[in-house]
Formats: structure tokens, sequence, C-alpha cells
């Protein structure tokens, strides 16, 4: 079978770190906690401008809520790295994907290889640089956009 698309990358930090940011920090359930600590913050700030009082627990939620997605961000990313150097011999991860009208077949540099059939493939997301392949069994696989060796994001 003829290849439409083929992706070739290697999964450094910063792609991960990336992917964290777009998949997880980014997620819907984030944005909502976003704009409620956002919120929670601004009425302190006006009811402490009404009353005269500022309560500090709201400034303290804020602060650990940020601390915790920076934890979540650096623990994450390193990891995924982590685990990649482990089962890769010490090297990073170098995936390979090709697209045919089959479905698409990721093969890591370790010897896996993944066949994901299109009726598997449960959503779909593109950012600036990254496109993002969800499958029903909740797998993600991602695909640099210029990574692509033949075809375009």
């Amino acid at each position: 079978m003829d290849s439409l698309f083929e992706n070739k990358y290697i999964r450094s930090k910063e792609l991960v770190k990336e992917v964290t940011r777009s998949l997880i920090l980014k997620s819907p359930a984030f944005i909502v906690l976003y704009v409620i600590m956002a919120l929670c913050l601004i009425i302190n700030i006006w009811s402490s401008a009404i009353t005269g009082e500022y309560d500090i627990t709201i400034l303290v939620y804020v602060i650990v809520f940020a601390i915790c997605l920076a934890v979540i961000y650096m623990s994450n990313s390193s990891r995924i790295i982590k685990a990649d150097n482990e089962l890769n011999g010490g090297q990073p991860m170098e995936i390979s994907s090709v697209v045919t009208e089959d479905g698409i077949k990721c093969t890591c540099s370790n010897g896996s290889v993944n066949d994901i059939a299109f009726a598997s493939i449960k959503k779909v997301r593109s950012t600036k640089n990254i496109v993002f392949i969800v499958t029903k069994a909740k797998l993600s696989y991602i695909f640099p956009k210029d990574s692509f060796t033949k075809g375009t994001a």
C-alpha cells in the first residue's frame, strides 16, 4: 500500500513540553479551573476595595494552584523523557509514522509498532506545531508539522 503521509521525529524534551502544554495545561478542565481562580481573585480584590479587608486565603489558593501546574508540567515532561531513555537504551526515542489508506503505522526506535485503524480515531486536534490524534483507547499520537517527510500537515 502506498503511503499518503510520512512523519519522522525524535521525541525531545522541548517537544514533550509542548505536548504537555497543549494536551494537559490547555485542556477544557484546566481552562475552567483558570477561569474559576481568576474570578475568585477578581472578586476578592473587588471585595477588598469595597470593605477594605483582603482575604489572603484566596491568594494562597491561586499561588498553590500555580505551583501545582508547574509541578505537573515539569514532572510529566521529565517522566516521559526518562521512560524513553530507559526503553531505548539511553538514547532519545525516534518515532516514524506512515499514513496509508488503511490506517496509521507508528514505529519507535526501540522496535515497538502500533497500527491505528482510522475507525479507532476518536479526536484529531491541531496546534501551531503539532497534529494530535487521540484513539478510542485513550492513546495519543503526535505528528510534529515540521517533521513530515512526505505530504504536509
